[in-house]
């Protein structure tokens, strides 16, 4: 006796399985376009503006990330999702958390105790809306040339690019698992009738 449902669901997560590979390749595509269009711009705003215009000079001595990745779990599949941060973003991630570290000290300065009535209970992405992060193209000047502009928009798509890849890899990987355990399955089943035995039921 075959089991029908056991072999639907393998033929599923085939199927599921090559179309995760074909947008796990498809991806990885955009994110080489995007970072080689990137490149070629900088370098075409290099040329426009001079190299010393647009290089490590121009850095500030403290940098804060205008984004950053978070890790959430979603039917037991890791996936990411990019958040804008800001300095307010990164000193409080968790407001309920500082507010109670800071109720607890009592010995510290009345400033310290206080809860900021602004940020109570929101969460990051509430935050970084309060404080957009400062953009990095400002370092090399307001009057920029295009070229750099359209750097900064390759290298952005390059990030959501590279997160969209991690994702799919994350999601690839937990299919991957399911399809081992199914065949896994049914291999026990294949054994239990060549000799002679009742199989056990799929329970899902």
């Amino acid at each position: 006796m075959v089991d029908k449902k056991l072999e639907a669901k393998l033929d599923l997560l085939c199927v599921e399985l090559l179309e995760l590979v074909h947008e796990i390749d498809k991806t990885k595509r955009e994110q080489e376009d995007h970072m080689k269009e990137g490149y070629l711009c900088l370098a075409k705003a290099r040329y426009e503006i001079g190299v010393d215009r647009v290089s490590q000079l121009q850095y500030p001595s403290e940098m804060v990330a205008s984004v950053t990745v978070h890790r959430r779990t979603n039917q037991e599949v890791d996936q990411l999702e990019i958040i804008h941060g800001s300095r307010l973003e990164q000193k409080q991630e968790n407001p309920k958390e500082e507010a109670t570290l800071r109720k607890r000290n009592k010995t510290n300065d009345r400033k310290e105790q206080e809860i900021d009535p602004v940020t109570e209970g929101k969460s990051i992405e509430d935050v970084s809306q309060l404080t957009p992060a400062i953009n990095p193209i400002h370092w090399f000047g307001f009057l920029v040339p295009r070229a750099l502009r359209l750097a900064q928009e390759s290298f952005s798509k390059a990030i959501e690019a590279s997160c969209a890849l991690c994702n799919l890899q994350s999601r690839y990987e937990h299919t991957l698992t399911e399809y081992r355990k199914s065949r896994t399955r049914q291999k026990e089943l294949d054994d239990q009738l060549t000799q002679g035995g009742a199989p056990e039921p799929e329970t899902s």
